[in-house]
């Protein structure tokens, strides 16, 4: 019975190793493809940040630095609260 639940959590820590590998293969993906997107870098932020990049990997990605991307998350969010009247642009929506 031991031996059969000591397979058990190797098999669980194999799989969960494999699901981490893969989601950071996708996020580079994204990564790569929004960095050659034809749009703002204030847009691009958002979709990186929304789609659960850290800030400072968004800023790897970009080529810029982290406050660069927290001053632009903070300008968005400010954007969103007071000039839109409750229209959420979906490119630049952060909450």
């Amino acid at each position: 019975m031991a031996r059969i639940k000591k397979e058990n959590e190797n098999q669980t820590s194999d799989l969960v190793g494999q699901l981490d590998d893969m989601n950071a293969l996708l996020e580079s993906l994204l990564a790569v493809n929004v960095a050659n997107l034809k749009t703002t870098q204030s847009e691009k932020i958002s979709i990186l940040y929304r789609a659960g990049l850290s800030v400072s990997t968004i800023a790897d990605v970009l080529g810029t630095s982290p406050n660069t991307v927290a001053v632009a998350l903070h300008s968005i969010r400010k954007r969103n609260q007071s000039g839109s009247h409750g229209k959420k642009s979906k490119a630049t929506s952060i909450r």
